[in-house]
C-alpha cells in the first residue's frame, strides 16, 4: 500500500488582509500531492459564526479527483489551485479547511475574519507578511468602518492632574528616530501647546520605530498598534510617512492599512485622532498625491481631522527648498522636511490641533485653574504681607 502526503495553504486574494463591510471573502486554495500515487481526496469547509447569540456550525465538503502526484515536480509546481467565494455574516467568522483521505485528516488550515474594532494584541505577522493569531490561524480583518460618531471621546487630560498624553506615530516626517527634539515638529508642538494652555501639561511622545522601508506595511501596522494602544493617550497624530510613494506601497494597501489602524485606536483607546497627509516629494511631487487623497478620505468617513501637508507645502512659495539638506557645494534633497519644513510642519499640525480641540482643551485649562486656586488659601494668607513689608499672622 503506497502512501500519499499532501500539503495545503490558504490565503484572501488581492493585495492586504483587509476586506471592505459588507464584502465577500475571495480565497485561494493550493493543493499538493506530494507523492507519485492518485486518489481522490476529499476537502472539507467548516464554518462557525455566532447567530443570535449562538454559535453556528455549518459544513461543506466536496470529492477532488485532480489531484496530479506532483512528486517529480520540482518546489514550485505541482499545486492545484481552488478559488473560493463566502458571503460574509454579520460578526466574526472561523473557518477550518481541511484534506480528507479515507474519512481521516491529512492537512488541515485555519483562517479566521475579524472586526478590527476588538482588541488584536495576539494578531502577529507571519513569515509571508499575513496577518495571524494563536496556533497559526490566518487572520482577515473586515474594515469595521468606526467613526468618532460611534462612541464618545476621552476627555482631553488626566482631570487630576492636567497631563495630555499626546502620541505621534512616525518614523519618517519627522527626521530619523532620535532627531534632535528642537528641531523636530514633535518638540516645537508640545512646547507650543503647554504655552497655550498652561494649566494643563503637554507630554508628547514619538516611539522609536524602524524606518518604512525595513519591513512592509503589516509590520508597521502592528507597530501603530502596539504604540498608539499601550499607554491609552489622550491624543493620537497618524503620520503618513513621505516615502510612501517610493517604496510604492499599493494605494489599496495603504488605505486598508490606515483605516484598519483608525478603527482600532477610535475603538480600543477611544482618544481623539489626527491624521497628517504626506508632503509632496522634491522631483516628483505627484507621488504623494493618492495617499494624500485617500488620507483625506479616510478623515471624512471616520469623522477626524486630517493636516493636509501635501497641499500646504505645495502652497508655499519654494516648498522644495523645505528639503534641501543644509552644507554642501551640490545641493540635495532630504526624505523629510528640514529646519524650516519642520516649522511648517509644526504650524500645520498645532493649528489642526487648536481648531478640533480648542474648546475641550481650554474648558479643561478652566477646571484645574479653578480647581489649583480653590486648593490653596493658607498658602495665599501666608505670602500676605502688612505695613513695612511684615508679614501678617494667619
Amino acid at each position: 500500500l503506497k502512501r500519499m502526503t499532501l500539503r495545503m495553504y490558504v490565503r484572501p486574494e488581492g493585495d492586504t488582509p483587509f476586506l471592505p463591510p459588507g464584502g465577500t471573502l475571495r480565497l485561494r486554495l493550493f493543493l499538493r500531492n506530494n507523492s507519485s500515487v492518485r486518489r481522490p481526496v476529499v476537502l472539507r469547509i467548516a464554518a462557525e459564526r455566532e447567530s443570535g447569540g449562538e454559535p453556528k456550525r455549518t459544513v461543506h465538503a466536496e470529492r477532488i479527483e485532480n489531484l496530479e502526484p506532483a512528486a517529480a515536480a520540482g518546489d514550485d509546481d505541482g499545486w492545484l489551485s481552488l478559488s473560493k467565494e463566502m458571503p460574509l455574516p454579520r460578526g466574526d467568522l472561523y473557518l477550518t479547511f481541511s484534506l480528507l483521505m479515507h474519512g481521516k485528516t491529512a492537512f488541515e488550515g485555519k483562517l479566521a475574519v475579524v472586526s478590527p474594532d476588538r482588541p488584536l494584541s495576539s494578531v502577529s505577522p507571519d513569515r509571508s507578511h499575513n496577518l495571524q493569531e494563536g496556533a497559526g490561524r490566518l487572520v482577515v480583518l473586515r474594515l469595521a468602518d468606526v467613526s468618532v460618531g460611534d462612541a464618545p471621546r476621552r476627555r482631553v487630560c488626566d482631570e487630576r492632574t492636567g497631563r495630555v498624553q499626546l502620541v505621534v506615530i512616525d518614523e519618517g516626517l519627522g527626521g530619523p528616530p532620535g532627531s534632535d527634539s528642537d528641531s523636530c515638529y514633535v518638540g516645537m508642538l508640545e512646547s507650543s501647546l503647554n504655552e497655550k494652555y498652561p494649566p494643563l501639561r503637554f507630554v508628547v511622545e514619538r516611539p522609536s520605530i524602524r524606518p518604512a522601508e525595513e519591513y512592509p506595511p503589516v509590520r508597521r501596522f502592528l507597530e501603530i498598534l502596539r504604540h498608539a494602544v499601550r499607554c491609552q493617550p489622550h491624543v493620537v497624530i497618524l503620520v503618513c510617512q513621505p516615502e510612501t510613494g517610493l517604496n510604492t506601497v499599493p494605494p489599496q494597501a495603504f488605505e486598508g492599512y490606515l483605516v484598519a489602524a483608525v478603527d482600532q485606536i477610535l475603538s480600543q483607546t477611544r482618544a481623539h485622532v489626527l491624521l497628517v497627509a504626506p508632503p509632496p516629494l522634491p522631483g516628483r511631487p505627484e507621488l504623494s498625491r493618492t495617499y494624500a487623497r485617500l488620507a483625506k478620505k479616510t478623515g471624512l468617513r471616520k469623522g477626524v481631522v486630517v493636516a493636509d501637508l501635501y497641499s500646504r507645502f505645495l502652497l508655499s512659495e519654494g516648498w522644495q527648498d523645505l528639503f534641501k539638506a543644509a552644507g554642501g557645494r551640490h545641493p540635495s534633497y532630504l526624505l523629510f522636511p528640514n529646519e524650516e519644513g519642520q516649522r511648517l510642519v509644526h504650524r500645520e499640525i498645532y493649528a489642526s490641533i487648536v481648531g478640533r480641540l480648542d474648546g475641550e482643551l481650554s474648558a479643561a485649562a478652566r477646571r484645574l485653574s479653578r480647581r489649583s486656586q480653590g486648593a490653596t488659601p493658607v498658602a495665599e494668607v501666608r505670602t500676605t504681607r502688612g505695613r513695612g513689608g511684615a508679614p501678617r499672622p494667619p
